[in-house]
Parts: C-alpha cells; sequence; structure tokens
C-alpha cells in the first residue's frame, strides 16, 4: 500500500501519459484528499479531475480556487495563508 500511495503521488506530481494519469485517478480511493500549494494556477483542472473521481480537496484561498469551488464549501475546504 506504501509503495502504490508513492506511485499515485508521483503521477500526480509530474505529467505523465493521459491512461498513467487516468490509473492513478481510478485509485484515488487509497487516498481520498487532494491537497494544493500552488503558487501559479490558471484553470485547476487537475483539481476539478480529483473532486469528480471523490478527492475531498485542500486547497489555498487563492488563484483559481475560490472560483472552481462552491461557495459553501469555502470554509472548509479553502486555506488562508498565515
Amino acid at each position: 500500500m506504501k509503495k502504490l500511495n508513492y506511485r499515485l503521488r508521483k503521477c500526480l506530481d509530474y505529467q505523465k501519459p493521459h491512461e498513467v494519469y487516468r490509473q492513478a485517478l481510478r485509485m484515488v480511493h487509497l487516498q481520498p484528499e487532494f491537497t494544493s500549494a500552488a503558487i501559479q494556477e490558471n484553470f485547476g483542472i487537475s483539481v476539478i479531475e480529483a473532486m469528480l473521481m471523490g478527492c475531498v480537496p485542500l486547497l489555498p484561498d487563492r488563484l483559481s480556487y475560490p472560483e472552481i469551488l462552491p461557495e459553501e464549501f469555502h470554509e472548509h475546504f479553502l486555506y488562508k495563508n498565515r
């Protein structure tokens, strides 16, 4: 399980062939959260894909994230920098 979680994180951290990425998204039940600390994010497609696959997002309250996450979830899933 530890090795599988590492492979999943590594796949999502770096751009991989489309099928490898889709396979990793199908394994989200093993690690059902998606955390981002991005400094630059134009749209947030990876967050949207992860949420569609059932991941719970933990995102910074900046960039495109407040726009793609419904407002009723902001308090629980967006964090502010200290």
